[in-house]
């Protein structure tokens, strides 16, 4: 492990990442936290290495501003596909904790910003497709009770799955 080398930390930090050692992945990361100038995507991974080891440990009062900061800086760098993915964490989230506007919120933020290249990928995480954020924003109106708005998003979600074929 090269500190001076940033993509190897990341490199690094996504082998232990994968091994299910959140804690130490977000150890080896932090060294990139001393480095100044880092590339953008390098930050990009950093934050999302950090943000995805807290979320896999359910850890989501730690997670969800590290998600903020990724989609704050993603929406610096014109990198929509990193504002996506932090959408979809955010909803997928507040969708476990009952919040079902909010999760509304988030997947319709990750449903018109979606755009698969993105630091996930670089990460080893993969992302789910457009057609499975609609229909998880679907299912979300379905929880409100919302089922007019529930089978219009259910709709598009088809309508997408047939533009792709």
């Amino acid at each position: 492990l090269n500190p001076k080398n940033p993509i190897s930390v990341v490199v690094h930090a996504k082998a232990i990442y994968l091994s299910g050692d959140y804690p130490r992945c977000r150890e080896v990361l932090s060294i990139l936290d001393r480095q100044l100038l880092l590339d953008a995507e390098i930050h990009r991974a950093r934050l999302f290495g950090v943000a995805i080891s807290f979320y896999r440990q359910k850890a989501y009062k730690e997670a969800y501003p590290q998600f903020d900061k990724l989609e704050d800086v993603a929406g610096q760098h014109n990198a929509s596909g990193d504002v996506a993915v932090a959408s979809i964490y955010r909803g997928e989230m507040r969708l476990a904790l009952k919040e079902y506007p909010k999760a509304i919120e988030m997947y319709e933020q990750a449903r018109t910003t979606y755009d698969v290249k993105n630091v996930a990928h670089k990460f080893g995480v993969i992302i789910i497709s457009k057609s499975a954020v609609i229909l998880k924003l679907a299912n979300c109106y379905k929880l409100t009770s919302n089922f007019r708005k529930a089978k219009e998003i259910f709709k598009m979600a088809v309508e997408h799955s047939i533009q792709l074929r």
